[in-house]
């Protein structure tokens, strides 16, 4: 039987052998989308699953007030060193997460929300949202079903997306980009679905 939970100790045990120096992808495909950001008037950000901080040190040294979660407290150890000016908890995204409603300008989510199932997925994006201001600005990439990988045997559970699965996902916000792309990702190609989405909750 597959474990529907986060890998939470395969991600301990990575981020325990892991070379700071070398980030398992570029943090910095977030910058195409800092002029949508200076349009909105984003100024306060919050990274699910953040890692080890690179994606967010960029967004810091753009200026943004910076919050990150993570399940792995290895990861959030050297986050700390990372981006020393963040605040940083660890948090398993299947619960609520632990900030104030309407607190945040932009929530990103990085290849961190494809391990959910179903019905998970959907009270986490209803979470992501009540904690975003209206109109406020929800950045994510997650598995495409295009993907190599896509269709071989998993080692640890995690789903893969089409365009309408996101679309789907997200339907009642406003769409601003919707791409699937291949990325260099733990020396890899990957593919993936990278959307930006407005909230429309009032």
């Amino acid at each position: 039987m597959k474990d529907t939970k986060p890998p939470k100790q395969v991600w301990e045990n990575r981020y325990q052998r892991m070379q700071p120096e070398i980030p398992l992808t570029s943090p910095r495909w977030v910058t195409p989308y800092f002029h949508i950001f200076e349009l909105k008037h984003v100024r306060h950000v919050l990274e699910i699953g953040c890692g080890s901080g690179e994606l967010l040190q960029v967004l810091s040294d753009a200026g943004y007030s910076v919050t990150g979660t993570d399940f792995a407290s290895s990861a959030i150890k050297i986050a700390q060193n990372t981006v020393p000016g963040a605040r940083l908890v660890v948090w398993d995204t299947r619960h609520p997460l632990p900030f104030q409603e309407r607190e945040f300008d932009l929530i990103v989510a990085s290849l961190s929300l494809h391990y959910f199932d179903d019905n998970t997925l959907s009270r986490i994006v209803a979470n992501i949202s009540s904690l975003l201001v209206r109109g406020g600005l929800f950045l994510f990439r997650m598995n495409s079903k295009n993907d190599s990988r896509a269709k071989q045997p998993q080692t640890i559970e995690r789903h893969y997306f089409s365009l309408e699965d996101c679309r789907g996902l997200l339907s009642g916000w406003n769409e601003l980009s919707l791409v699937e792309c291949t990325i260099t990702y733990d020396g890899r190609e990957k593919t993936v679905c990278e959307g930006l989405y407005e909230s429309l909750e009032v």
